[in-house]
């Protein structure tokens, strides 16, 4: 089954548990690296998503700008 698509509040929250639990000095090295890997994921999901509304913006300030014209 695939995972449910988080939206960005969902990434942050989730980014926000894993800098917690990275804290955590008793955490071993392989479960760190996944965990970073993870929340790497996550900024690049988050970072696309924003980029996806920036564009979708910048696409109704051109719009709105050629009407005024």
């Amino acid at each position: 089954m695939a995972a449910k698509k988080m939206n960005l509040e969902e990434n942050f929250q989730r980014m926000d548990e894993i800098i917690s639990r990275l804290s955590d000095e008793k955490l071993s090295l392989e479960e760190s690296f996944k965990l970073y890997k993870a929340g790497m994921n996550l900024v690049k999901a988050s970072k696309d998503s924003i980029d996806k509304v920036e564009q979708q913006v910048r696409l109704i300030n051109d719009e709105t700008n050629t009407d005024e014209a």
